[in-house]
């Protein structure tokens, strides 16, 4: 009989030694620690350095995740039914993980740490807008990725909400710097770890590949166009995060005003700020942030379809200096290569908090349509119908709304990052799971256990046999772009770089490029 490969590792980092376990050809250490507790003196404060310990440290289980309540995905209606399939261990974006102050920590998974090879590193940033969600999530575990694409995959914890984004430094609070952006500045104390410790994982420090979906794709943007995240990453990779610029001053200024009134704290009360209560922190923040709403672009009102995230980065000219892609941001980013797409049928997951969301009918689409986007969303409508008429009515609608959110904002990206140096490259993921009877079709997350090749674990990713290629195929070529800097691989049709014909992979059972009216 055969005993299965299951041994201990270890490995050194710049605060000490840790233990992690090699399973199946894997190494994994967990919940590594990259900066200090977040409680106390280091609320609404950059990170700090983790303090170095002495001996072997074990990291063999998720660290904790950050404090967050869950306002935007409180869900009804057949959401509830689909966050059960997401997030399997409980049906909530935690994930199963404990939360706590103390969050600021990170996984690697790695083919191995002892055999001196420089593997591409693949550091991801999880989605939920910047106000929930876990890096120990079950969907992106990345020891499968790791072992088929031959690279090191690490997944971040790091301030989120009202504990990472309360900008007291721009209400004009004294002894708060950074505080507007510091659950950025954690993400770039995470990428500083990397560069300064993936070579003792088996990494290569010069091939990082930043990469995350939803509010994690938002993320990578936004790092692009920090200064202070500059040469720490060489790739990017944006699913579905439709981030373009970040909230303005005066506003998140006068969010934390409120906040303040709320807690019934001076600003400049640093003793106070860090004296409060986390719960009374986290029931202030479930009281100001807006929800998704269960039925975005399902609501006939004008403006329905807007994507509020509540808390997340702000230009406070310093650390955010620019919009992601504006003329401000730094020149540094030309020469990155970047990968970007959309799920055909994104909004749905959003959507299906609606109870008229699985019935309805071609009356309300067309009403939904012309009071959200007036005559082009109509004309939209009437295309994708003629074009699309075996589809159901909620998928065409969805279709529409795609068009004016994910798949927007993506061809807006494609067409900053193409007239930069380096080559992108845009794609549409079609795959349908068929989960709920085909309740959602191609919808957005949809697409993380096929990168991750996690479909065999989650539910979520649906039966179809087709699924197990797709997902080889997508996550090599993910893997093949962390590598190289291009996705293309034996595998699938050639990928050609975004151009003028606007052209995209198609991924699916069958991949194919599509062009701009395609």
């Amino acid at each position: 009989m055969l005993a299965l490969e299951n041994s201990f590792v270890e490995t050194d980092t710049t605060a000490g030694r840790l233990r992690g376990i090699r399973f199946r050809g894997i190494e994994s250490y967990l919940g590594i620690p990259y900066g200090a507790t977040t409680a106390g003196e280091g609320r609404f404060a950059p990170p700090r350095p983790v303090e170095a310990w002495a001996g072997v440290r074990e990291a063999l289980s998720f660290g904790d995740a950050p404090p967050q309540v869950d306002t935007r995905l409180g869900s009804s209606n057949s959401a509830q039914q689909v966050h059960n399939l997401m997030y399997i261990k409980g049906g909530h974006p935690l994930d199963g993980a404990r939360m706590s102050e103390d969050c600021l920590n990170l996984n690697v998974w790695t083919p191995s740490s002892l055999d001196g090879a420089a593997r591409p590193v693949m550091v991801w940033f999880h989605g939920g807008g910047f106000v929930h969600g876990s890096g120990g999530s079950a969907l992106y575990h990345g020891d499968q990725l790791a072992q088929l694409g031959d690279v090191v995959v690490v997944t971040v914890n790091a301030r989120l909400g009202l504990m990472g984004f309360l900008a007291l430094d721009l209400a004009g609070a004294d002894g708060h710097a950074g505080a507007s952006n510091a659950g950025m500045l954690d993400l770039v104390a995470a990428l500083q770890w990397v560069r300064d410790n993936i070579a003792s994982f088996g990494g290569d420090p010069d091939n990082v590949t930043i990469f995350g979906q939803s509010g994690g794709g938002g993320k990578v943007n936004v790092l692009m166009a920090m200064p202070s995240a500059q040469g720490l990453f060489h790739k990017a990779i944006n699913m579905s995060g439709p981030i373009l610029s970040v909230a303005a001053p005066e506003d998140v200024a006068g969010q934390a005003r409120e906040v303040a009134a709320r807690a019934g704290v001076a600003l400049d009360d640093a003793e106070a700020w860090r004296a409060l209560p986390l719960r009374d922190l986290l029931e202030i923040q479930r009281g100001l942030s807006p929800a998704l709403g269960a039925a975005f672009g399902m609501d006939p009102h004008p403006g329905s379809n807007a994507m509020p995230f509540g808390w997340g980065p702000a230009l406070d000219g310093d650390v955010v200096a620019a919009h992601p892609f504006s003329a401000g941001a730094s020149a540094a980013v030309d020469g990155i290569p970047m990968l970007l797409g959309f799920a055909t049928h994104d909004p749905s997951l959003l959507m299906a908090g609606s109870a008229a969301f699985p019935t309805l009918d071609e009356a309300q689409a067309v009403e939904l349509a012309r009071a959200n986007f007036g005559h082009d969303g109509t004309t939209m409508l009437q295309k994708v119908m003629r074009d699309r008429p075996d589809e159901p009515v909620r998928l065409q609608y969805a279709r529409v709304v795609n068009g004016f959110t994910f798949a927007a904002a993506a061809q807006a990206m494609a067409a900053a990052k193409a007239e930069q140096s380096a080559p992108v490259f845009v794609y549409e993921f079609a795959h349908q799971g068929g989960i709920l009877d085909g309740l959602l079709g191609a919808t957005h997350s949809l697409d993380l256990p096929f990168v991750f090749h996690n479909v065999d674990r989650a539910v979520f990713a649906g039966a179809a046999e087709s699924r197990h290629q797709t997902s080889r195929n997508m996550a090599l070529a993910w893997a093949a772009f962390a590598r190289t800097g291009s996705p293309n691989h034996a595998g699938i049709p050639v990928w050609p770089a975004y151009d003028a014909t606007s052209r995209r992979m198609v991924i699916g059972p069958d991949w194919e490029v599509a062009a701009r009216d395609e």
